[in-house]
């Protein structure tokens, strides 16, 4: 792929962690709706078999006439389709999950669907498999929601050794922060440590707010019925730094150099009560 959905080829961005629970499904939805709003052709591909993506954008309205091998959906959002990868397509053994989507159907679909979309965002599972180094392969950046304390900084470091080991050109990884609650001090030093100490981490950290789980609720993106929220206001940030970002980090163009290790961390654990 390569390239970006301003030079006019579709670009493909991850939403991925090791870790469940940071934020994954409510960052991608999020996103989507923000490239369609900028009147980007968007399509979400929920790669998780739970579903949770699909949910959210009551996804059930006509079927789109695509390549999409899997029948992309239409939603009520102007220019954001979505498309629920089949589950049960991997065969399992040798490093295969039966639950998870084929990483070759997920590399088949996204050439298909090159010349109908600008953007595409992958709302992808938790853990690592065959399909992460699918999505790896495919994508031209991934976005890594981090919550802020010691073991999801410790799965950001997995992620960043399974790119290290990964056959072929990689995508640039940009970790983001998602609940924040900045009157804990835990949160507050470790958002400035690795923003400091790793310069790809996106300047903007989502915050912790009820508001958002309300998501599950209205069914309907944040950005969409909360606009002037502090969360919209981070993932409009976050979008707007990506497209920036990706003008100076191309796909491939180095490996990714190693994390800072959860290791050091380890001094703030005694205030994660704070």
């Amino acid at each position: 792929m390569g390239g970006s959905a301003s030079e006019g080829r579709m670009r493909v961005v991850a939403v991925i962690s090791v870790k469940g629970g940071v934020g994954k499904t409510t960052s991608a939805v999020n996103l989507a709706y923000l490239a369609a709003r900028a009147g980007k052709r968007t399509l979400l591909i929920d790669l998780d078999p739970q579903g949770a993506a699909s949910y959210l954008l009551r996804v059930g309205g006509a079927e789109v006439e695509s390549p999409a091998d899997g029948k992309a959906h239409t939603t009520d959002i102007p220019q954001l389709d979505v498309l629920a990868a089949p589950p049960g397509w991997a065969v399992s053994g040798d490093g295969l999950d039966a639950s998870l989507p084929d990483p070759f159907w997920l590399r088949s679909t996204i050439d298909a669907v090159g010349d109908w979309y600008d953007e595409v965002v992958l709302d992808c599972p938790p853990g690592t498999s065959e399909l992460t180094h699918g999505i790896v392969a495919v994508a031209d950046a991934l976005l890594v929601p981090v919550i802020p304390n010691p073991l999801s900084l410790r799965t950001l470091d997995a992620l960043a050794d399974l790119m290290v080991d990964h056959e072929g050109p990689v995508p640039p990884m940009f970790p983001f922060f998602t609940l924040v609650d900045r009157r804990r001090k835990v949160h507050r030093s470790i958002v400035e440590h690795l923003q400091l100490n790793r310069a790809e981490t996106m300047s903007a950290p989502v915050p912790y707010s009820a508001d958002v789980e309300k998501m599950g609720v209205v069914r309907s993106p944040l950005a969409r019925f909360a606009p002037h929220h502090p969360a919209t206001q981070a993932y409009e940030a976050i979008w707007a730094e990506l497209e920036v970002r990706m003008r100076d980090h191309p796909r491939g163009e180095s490996r990714p150099a190693s994390f800072t290790r959860a290791e050091a961390f380890d001094t703030l654990r005694p205030q994660a009560a704070s």
